[in-house]
């Protein structure tokens, strides 16, 4: 019949095996086992080699499938052109032949770990279908624990299924993901996996636990923020596990705001037991503003990259940059650079908090020219001024030149407060008159006359200026600066004439004199050397050889 269809050797190859596996079926009662299972392995090498339609099926109708079977089938698994096809066969296996399940299984977990990233995909993604069933799901949650435990070895194993560790070989990126990927695929659907991650994360290098935050980021975005197995992770947090915590909330807090619970757990976790204040950055904005502020410095006592995240949640940032609605901060933008500004005067803090104002300052959308004035206003009426004020005005003066005018009034202000009580209040408000002058230079006239000395010793252009400027004041506007002020300022003027023109006279004369060479002023020297040493000598023995009394040398002495 064969010959007569004129089909091709191997088609009828695969005909006859096809006929004697159900031949095999029928008799089965009173032929061997081993004579089934070898036609089975026959007829499946034919079916790969013609790539027919009927090789899951005849595994399905089989007595029994062997070892040498699921090798075969696993070889179709690792053909990438029969890769589908060799996933499929396993995953009905699995499902359809209840007997031999955990064999079938365990054929599939093992691709979860292969080493091409196709394959492992493909076995992933029908585990996870599979883990509907809650027989296979225990047996699969075992497999990924057992997996990601391996971690916790100073080395990676050969195989990923055994218990001896490969001598020399280092973790890498790519061999810690094996063993998380079926693991963190499964997180979704497990929540309370949760809990033995943070066990394995305890206890891993440091290296490890850089991957496990990259890779957590996925699976916990779809877990959600109102996961209760979450929850019971803040309250049974491991010690160790602070800042997988602190990742976990970090992502979910990204672009949604923390719920009420999640912010109690945080709250109730650093105060009971870890002492790490980066435990509340994600869900800073849903504590109290009292606590805000209480919280600010160690907020912002931190790295750089983590104290702009700081300041990106105070200000109700989204992970673009853009003001969220969802995210309101319980301050608003002046509340909280008028709180970096009350922050206590230390080396050490202030420098975090010019780092911090200037990140500020940064985000001209939100901290505008009305935004800044409005700050500037609540700092002058603290008392005492706050030590960064003058350098926020400057600041402001250098992104916002039509300011101007706005901080001659600030700078008129701080003169009917006494500036100069406070050193480092003073030597800003001096620069920034230097800055701004010549509009500076009536603000310097109201200045008493000692505090007008210090600023000319400050800054000697503002002498200058100020002398010009108040010879060109006409006369009835020279009557309305303080005697006082204006005697000083002509006394500073003539000193100023007089140290010109003596200097001048000094040079005239010096232009007038001959020039004498360097060789003769040495002669000159020289000589005047010997003259002096011999008057010396003279008066030596004239002391010696003196017969005078005390008296008449001291009549002497005063004549």
């Amino acid at each position: 019949a064969c010959a007569c269809l004129c089909l091709s050797p191997p088609v009828v190859l695969v005909l006859v095996c096809v006929c004697l596996h159900r031949l095999c079926l029928c008799l089965s009662v009173f032929v061997s086992t081993g004579c089934a299972c070898a036609c089975l392995c026959l007829c499946l090498c034919q079916l790969f080699h013609c790539m027919c339609r009927s090789f899951t099926k005849v595994l399905l109708d089989a007595p029994c499938v062997t070892q040498g079977a699921l090798e075969i089938v696993r070889s179709y698994c690792e053909d990438d052109e029969y890769m589908d096809l060799g996933i499929s066969t396993l995953s009905e296996l699995v499902s359809r032949r209840p007997a031999a399940t955990e064999a079938y299984l365990y054929t599939l977990l093992d691709l979860t770990t292969h080493h091409y990233q196709k394959l492992r995909d493909m076995a992933i993604e029908v585990t996870k279908k599979l883990f509907c069933s809650e027989i296979l799901a225990s047996e699969v949650v075992k497999f990924a624990c057992k997996t990601l435990a391996q971690l916790n070895n100073d080395h990676p194993m050969g195989d990923m299924e055994g218990d001896t560790e490969v001598a020399g070989s280092t973790w890498t990126e790519e061999t810690i993901s094996l063993c998380l990927q079926l693991f963190m695929s499964l997180l979704p659907l497990h929540h309370s996996l949760l809990h033995d991650l943070a066990q394995v994360y305890v206890d891993v290098s440091t290296a490890i636990k850089k991957v496990i935050h990259k890779r957590v980021e996925k699976p916990i975005r779809e877990i959600g923020i109102e996961s209760e197995e979450l929850l019971k992770l803040l309250e049974e947090c491991p010690p160790g596990a602070e800042s997988l915590i602190t990742r976990l909330l970090h992502t979910l807090t990204l672009d949604a705001r923390p719920t009420p619970e999640l912010v109690d757990r945080a709250r109730s976790l650093y105060k009971r037991r870890v002492a790490d204040i980066r435990v509340l950055i994600p869900v800073v904005i849903g504590l109290e503003k009292s606590e805000i502020l209480e919280y600010l410095p160690l907020l912002i006592k931190q790295q750089p990259a983590v104290m702009r995240e700081v300041v990106n949640r105070l200000l109700g940032c989204s992970q673009s940059g853009k003001i969220s609605a969802v995210l309101k901060s319980p301050l608003t933008a002046t509340e909280v650079l008028v709180a970096l500004h009350a922050i206590e005067d230390t080396d050490e803090m202030m420098k975090n908090v010019m780092k911090a104002i200037s990140y500020c300052f940064e985000k001209e959308n939100i901290f505008t020219q009305e935004t800044i004035a409005l700050v500037l206003q609540q700092l002058v009426e603290r008392q005492p001024l706050p030590t960064l004020f003058m350098r926020t005005v400057i600041q402001s003066l250098s992104i916002y030149p039509r300011m101007i005018t706005f901080s001659m009034s600030i700078l008129e202000r701080l003169v009917k407060k006494q500036a100069w009580l406070q050193p480092k209040v003073w030597q800003g408000f001096v620069k920034c008159c230097s800055m701004t002058k010549p509009q500076s230079l009536v603000v310097l006239l109201q200045l008493p006359r000692q505090q007008l000395d210090s600023a000319f010793q400050i800054s000697n252009d503002l002498q200058d200026a100020l002398v010009d400027f108040v010879k060109s004041l006409p006369p009835k506007q020279r009557n309305g600066i303080s005697k006082q002020t204006l005697k000083f300022i002509e006394s500073v003027a003539k000193s100023k004439e007089d140290g010109g023109s003596a200097a001048s006279t000094s040079s005239a004369k010096e232009t007038s004199s001959p020039a004498t060479p360097k060789k003769s002023k040495r002669r000159t020297s020289a000589e005047h050397g010997e003259k002096a040493k011999s008057k010396a000598d003279k008066s030596d023995e004239r002391r010696g050889n003196s017969t005078e009394t005390p008296t008449a040398v001291k009549v002497k002495t005063e004549k």
